[in-house]
């Protein structure tokens, strides 16, 4: 049984999923291709998990390649965990938006930003998708890739291959929420379903009570937190997953009142180790801009606290491999790996996940992606149905899930107009610039990004 790893250099992910496969003893041979197209990295990936194997011995072979085909070749399950032209891409993307006036924080699902990165990552994806339907037709592709929605749709629609989305935004919102009422982790179910990074909690259990109650109880203790989520639970009456500064870019509500300050690690040094509940370190804005609800979430966040991030952590893990140091064993957050040894094992178990809307959730577009539970088995994905979303949850979704459609369809029908369409059709754009502007930062951010993006729209008109 073939598992490749698209992107391996992404070592992050691709060691927290090789461990996560080490941690199971019922699993067959296997065969971990990894592939990436720099070989630097993959190299360092390799002898990473090179090293968990031989302090942990299972029946896994590790193979290394460039070569795409080579990696998918006879592949059971195929994980995607690249990022196109790196972080320096979305770096000038998501600087632009900035430039000319869309307060963007972390430009990698919606927003202008997200728009581009979306018609990046999935282009890639489809020709991804198609060389699976030459090579391993049968394999499931397994996305870690953001935008996820639109990785996620464009091989529904654009190929014969299955396809499932894999984020870790409910765990991590099942530890916050915990958190927030003192009790463990393990001891809160969760009914959910939406979007991705828009999916609303829907129920909060704890030891079978209703939890509910508690959160709103707890909340003027808390919401100084994560206030944009709160404000958002005061609106709607649900909580939602992903961060403040997820939520406030899918949303045209809080980021109106941002003046477009260059916030970055070159203008502004200084870090707030304690910002948001994150624990790491993150940029703090030179002065205090924005309303009572947001005042201190800067631009550009998720751009420099990732360059430390990976810079950091290249390092450690450099310093790791020349002490040979252990590696730990230990089951992550990340469903992956479950998911293959449900496929394997028969062992059933529902998760959730990105699959295709086919009347799962009723109010919500057939074809779009959702985000909902998902009962995974030996036979395979079973995505369970779902009650119609509340009001406004379900239009909140439905707006952003136009941004993805049109996405989609610009790559499909290889359509620049698509792509501007999208960007009209953005809560975050709409709420921070008008029309004219819009055509200004359309053209740069096609300037910007000219030798990176697909012919059909790099050789557009501006």
């Amino acid at each position: 049984m073939k598992i490749a790893f698209i992107g391996a250099g992404s070592f992050i992910f691709a060691r927290k999923l090789a461990a996560d496969l080490c941690t199971y003893a019922d699993l067959p041979a296997v065969e971990l291709a990894l592939m990436d197209i720099d070989a630097a990295r993959l190299a360092v990936t390799e002898q990473i998990i090179g090293r968990l194997l031989a302090q942990h011995p299972r029946p896994i072979r590790v193979t290394a390649t460039t070569d795409r085909l080579t990696a998918l070749d006879g592949a059971s399950f195929v994980v995607a965990m690249y990022d196109p032209d790196g972080l320096d891409a979305r770096r000038r993307e998501v600087m632009t938006c900035i430039a000319h006036g869309v307060p963007t924080a972390i430009g990698d699902t919606l927003g202008p930003a997200g728009v581009m990165k979306g018609v990046r990552t999935a282009t890639l994806t489809l020709a991804i998708a198609r060389d699976m339907e030459r090579v391993c037709p049968g394999a499931l592709f397994m996305n870690y890739v953001n935008p996820m929605a639109i990785n996620c749709w464009i091989v529904n629609a654009g190929s014969k291959i299955r396809s499932v989305g894999m984020c870790h935004g409910l765990e991590h919102t099942r530890t916050l929420l915990a958190g927030f009422l003192g009790v463990p982790d393990h001891e809160l179910e969760l009914d959910a379903a939406g979007i991705n990074h828009m999916t609303w909690i829907l129920g909060i259990r704890h030891r079978g009570a209703d939890a509910y109650p508690a959160l709103w109880k707890r909340l003027p203790e808390v919401r100084h937190i994560d206030p944009v989520r709160f404000a958002v639970m005061e609106a709607t009456g649900y909580f939602v997953t992903e961060s403040s500064f997820h939520t406030a870019e899918y949303l045209p509500y809080f980021r109106t009142h941002f003046k477009p300050l260059h916030v970055s690690g070159e203008h502004e040094p200084g870090y707030n180790s304690g910002m948001g509940y994150w624990g790491i370190e993150c940029i703090h804005p030179t002065t205090p801009q924005g309303g009572t609800i947001e005042p201190s979430v800067p631009l550009g966040w998720d751009i420099h606290v990732y360059e430390r991030i990976h810079a950091k952590t290249w390092d450690r893990v450099q310093e790791q491999l020349l002490r040979g140091d252990a590696v730990e064993l230990k089951l992550s957050e990340e469903y992956g790996t479950r998911i293959i040894h449900s496929h394997l094992t028969g062992t059933a178990r529902t998760l959730s996940l990105n699959v295709p809307n086919h009347g799962q959730v009723p109010n919500l577009p057939d074809g779009a992606t959702v985000e909902l539970p998902v009962l995974v088995d030996r036979d395979g994905l079973h995505p369970q149905a779902q009650p119609p979303l509340p009001e406004p949850c379900a239009s909140l979704c439905r707006r952003n899930i136009e941004v993805q459609s049109e996405v989609v369809r610009a790559v499909l029908e290889q359509d620049p107009r698509a792509v501007f369409n999208a960007m009209l059709l953005d809560p975050l754009a709409g709420a921070s610039i008008d029309l004219p502007q819009m055509r200004v930062l359309y053209n740069a951010l096609l300037t910007i990004d000219a030798g990176i993006l697909p012919s059909w729209l790099a050789n557009a008109r501006r």
